[in-house]
């Protein structure tokens, strides 16, 4: 037979587990805890995405230059203030005339849709 003694007998009136205070507490520690990794999840998707943009902004922009070293000297100024979009970027051509038989084309590639997306090239041609 089991014999309680005084302090033992009012603990086994009280069942085991969580208390509503601490089932309280927990849930709130693990919410501020999918809190931030979801908003560091997202963050990481803006990121891609603009590493995207960012990328197709350059390979544009190294397509135009190769086609523009690819044209003669003299059809050269025909490109001046011209433009070319494709894909949501519009990619923007100025030829300067800097001395003589020397041309500055500068090229600016801009994402429509996200202006912060910039991507710049300048190439110097000569006459051959």
């Amino acid at each position: 037979m089991l014999v309680l003694e005084g302090n033992e007998k009012s603990c086994m009136g009280r069942q085991g587990g969580f208390s509503l205070l601490e089932m309280a507490l927990s849930t709130v520690i693990l919410g501020a805890v999918l809190i931030g990794t979801l908003g560091s999840l997202s963050t990481a998707a803006i990121g891609q995405r603009t590493d995207g943009v960012r990328v197709e902004s350059q390979l544009l922009l190294s397509r135009v230059m190769e086609e523009l070293r690819s044209t003669s000297f003299e059809s050269l100024p025909g490109f001046d203030e011209t433009w070319l979009d494709e894909g949501g970027h519009r990619a923007e051509i100025n030829v300067t005339p800097q001395g003589p038989g020397l041309l500055k084309l500068s090229v600016r590639v801009r994402h429509q849709g996200n202006r912060a997306v910039e991507t710049r090239g300048v190439l110097l041609v000569t006459r051959r």
